[in-house]
């Protein structure tokens, strides 16, 4: 099996050249992950308001798995551990979303579609404003995933999880 990660620009290519129609078979049990790189991805990318990339099987052309990153800003009020950080707002990256195949569940794609995610937003803290990783969880399973990886709730908000670049940095180190 040869896998790679791709930009969903690239991955558009592919599905020209081949002509296999990869997004609209990809199924990951959740519904709103389905209809997202199946309908949304494409033009999410090229109006900037998120871009995704994949994980990907050449031969054939499979999609195992994609994450989808944007930028945010959060209230400093919202986050009691940034108390004193020294601006109104805490600037970051959202990971939109993170979705396996059914068929490639528990073989460790999760984790690699996640380290591959923090490492490119750790380059990016490097020549931009950076401070957290922020994380809607789709459901409490998702939720214990990015808690495993230093991620912690938002203080009123459950479902909303974080985790600063320091902490990336230390998780990268350790993976």
């Amino acid at each position: 099996m040869s896998e790679k990660f791709v930009h969903i620009k690239e991955l558009l290519d592919l599905e020209t050249s081949k002509k296999v129609k990869a997004r609209a078979s990809f199924s990951s049990g959740k519904q709103s992950l389905d209809d997202y790189i199946q309908r949304y991805a494409k033009n999410g990318s090229k109006n900037q308001v998120g871009q995704t990339h994949l994980l990907i099987e050449e031969e054939p052309l499979k999609i195992i798995g994609y994450y989808t990153l944007s930028t945010l800003s959060v209230e400093k009020s919202l986050l009691a551990k940034f108390t004193s950080y020294p601006a109104p707002e805490i600037s970051g990256m959202l990971m939109a979303r993170l979705a396996i195949a059914t068929s490639e569940q528990r073989k460790g794609h999760g984790k690699k579609l996640l380290v591959h995610a923090l490492t490119k937003i750790q380059r990016i803290s490097e020549d931009a404003a950076v401070k957290i990783v922020v994380v809607d969880a789709l459901d409490q399973q998702a939720k214990d995933y990015y808690i495993q990886f230093g991620f912690i709730e938002f203080d009123n908000e459950p479902m909303k999880l974080f985790i600063s670049i320091e902490t990336v940095n230390s998780v990268l180190s350790q993976v």
